[in-house]
């Protein structure tokens, strides 16, 4: 971000967040100048049954965003393989099975 640790350490929270917000919008400002680029190259040298694409289809938001939301399974073992991780237990909790 530019800050010297000294103005890091005076920053508010609120200060920061403006600041990460911020930074994360200018990010995706250059990433799109990237996206430009690749989307033109793409449509210019596609085959003839290809379908164009959009600029937003080479924007990394688009090609990391999880589509389907995470089941309570996926969640509850995802949770056991972090917590074996980091060298954690799982307490059964009283009355349940697992």
């Amino acid at each position: 971000m530019g800050l010297s640790e000294k103005d890091f350490w005076e920053l508010t929270f609120k200060e920061f967040d403006s600041l990460c917000k911020r930074k994360s919008i200018n990010d995706r400002r250059i990433e799109s100048y990237s996206a430009q680029i690749a989307c033109l190259l793409y449509n210019i040298h596609r085959g003839e049954k290809q379908p164009a694409l959009k600029v937003e289809d080479f924007m990394s938001e688009k090609i990391y965003k999880k589509k389907v939301p995470q089941t309570a399974e996926e969640m509850k073992r995802l949770s056991k393989l972090l917590t074996a991780a980091y060298g954690g237990k799982i307490k059964k909790a009283k009355g349940k099975n697992e």
